[in-house]
């Protein structure tokens, strides 16, 4: 889980460190590439620090293909649409 979690760390610090929301849209499908990828090789793996290093990848894709798509979400929503 740590290694899921550091991946996850590194998508979110990336996605913060964006001034931009241009060219968001282009790294959903990139996200569920890598996580999906990452799902399967480890599937395949027996050897405990390649599996620490794929989870890293599982973890990176998750969170940039979930808060891309929420970010994009949220920002072409009308706001009288939005909870708040």
């Amino acid at each position: 889980m740590s290694a899921a979690g550091l991946g996850a760390l590194v998508g979110a610090v990336y996605l913060a460190s964006r001034e931009t929301l241009l060219r968001l849209g282009r790294i959903i499908p990139a996200a569920a590439a890598l996580f999906g990828s990452g799902l399967i090789a480890l599937s395949f793996t027996g050897f405990f620090p390649l599996t620490l290093v794929l989870m890293v990848f599982v973890g990176l894709g998750m969170m940039l293909h979930t808060a891309a798509s929420n970010t994009i979400l949220q920002t072409i929503t009308d706001d009288d649409k939005r909870a708040g």
